[in-house]
Formats: structure tokens, sequence, C-alpha cells
């Protein structure tokens, strides 16, 4: 075998998918990442891990990529958590492709799923005057809403004037 710069030789040898993991991580954390990030990363890999994932980096191919976030929308995930799940195993092959292991091309190139866009329901401006009309029925125009200290006349009048400003 003819020899191979210290560099790359990193991506000749096998490696347990836990340990690329482990240093992926710590690579994060040295970075700056928040322990929450860090923690959700953790979670989405080993969720991969528990579901049938791979042990050694060199398993994990574009295929198998596929297979998992295919399993994953049909056990019914939210988009949301299939894309979350794809991008952190996605981010930490590109950083070990990075890094010079040993990554399978394939995998680098497979498309991040797609979110379907959400319509977001809104209110018209007599749904929220019906709204707020019962709630100063039901409460009283003194208590308190949600521990603000701002009543919910305050509340009412702030609302009615967001309306009238925004022309609805």
């Amino acid at each position: 075998m003819p020899s191979v710069p210290a560099s790359s030789a990193a991506g000749l040898r096998e490696h347990s998918l836990g340990g690329v993991v482990n240093e992926w991580l710590l690579t994060l954390k040295v970075e700056g990442r928040s322990p929450r990030t860090l923690k959700w990363y953790r979670q989405q890999i080993d969720m991969y891990r528990r579901r049938g994932g791979v042990e050694r980096l060199a398993d994990l191919t574009g295929g198998e990529l596929r297979r998992y976030i295919g399993e994953l929308q049909d056990s019914g995930r939210a988009d949301n958590t299939v894309r979350g799940a794809f991008l952190s195993l996605k981010c930490m092959c590109n950083w070990a492709a990075r890094e010079g292991y040993a990554v399978d091309p394939a995998l680098l190139r497979v498309k991040t799923p797609r979110v379907a866009e959400k319509e977001l329901f809104t209110y018209r401006a007599d749904q929220v005057k019906a709204i707020l009309d019962a709630a100063s029925e039901v409460w009283g125009a003194e208590n308190t809403s949600g521990g603000s200290g701002q009543s919910l006349a305050g509340t009412k009048q702030a609302t009615k004037a967001s309306f009238a400003a925004h022309g609805a």
C-alpha cells in the first residue's frame, strides 16, 4: 500500500459512529454551541442508533440515511422532526468529511426533506372582538390576565388599538 499523508490517514481507518459523534459534539462544544444544542444533537443521533442505525461511519450511506428518514416519515413524525433528524446526521457527516473521515459521497448529496408550508390561522377583527367581549363577561374587567398585572380591560383596549392602527 502506498504511503498516505498523516492528514488523510484518518479517512482510511474504520471508525465507530459513536466515536465520531463524540468527537463532533466535542468540536461543537469547543466552538461555543450551547449545552441545549449539544443535547438535542445527541438525542437525534441516539434516536437514529436506537431505530436500527449502523455502528460504523463507513456503513452510513446515502441509502441508509434515506431508509431512516423514510422510516420516520412512515411513522407519522412531524415534518420538522424528520428534517431535524436528517440535518443532525447530515451535519455530523459533513463535519466528518471535512475532518478527513471516509464518508459516503452519496450521503453528502442527499437532499434535505421538504417541510410543508402551513397556513397560519388568523382571526378577523370581528372574531377578536367577540373573543374579548366573551372574556370580559366571564372574567370581569378587573381580573388580571396571565399574571402580567395588566387588567383584561387594558388588554382589550390595547388589542383594539392595535387593530385600529393596522387597519383591521
